[in-house]
């Protein structure tokens, strides 16, 4: 799965806003369409290796950790680069 992918997956648990709207919208099936959710965080398998590994070293390099250019393979700075993205375009 790509980073992309897998960082709006877990971007878009349940939270509860959702819930309120959920619960409006299906009454007494709430707790039936809760389980059934792909929103629902027991129903979203947990991230990849890669996925955690790319998150450790953006949170690294955010914190200000000196990183140069051959510390880490072309995968992992694109990894970054991506999730840097991704995060950054959040807020």
């Amino acid at each position: 799965m790509s980073l992309t992918r897998e960082y709006k997956r877990l971007s878009t648990v349940c939270n509860d806003a959702q819930r309120k709207k959920c619960a409006s919208e299906c009454g007494q099936f709430l707790e039936e369409q809760c389980k059934r959710c792909e929103r629902n965080p027991k129903n979203i398998p947990p991230p990849s290796l890669w996925f955690l590994h790319i998150r450790w070293l953006y949170r690294l390099r955010r914190a200000g950790y000196p990183f140069q250019p051959d510390d880490l393979s072309m995968d992992e700075w694109l990894g970054m680069g991506e999730y840097a993205e991704l995060a950054e375009a959040r807020f």
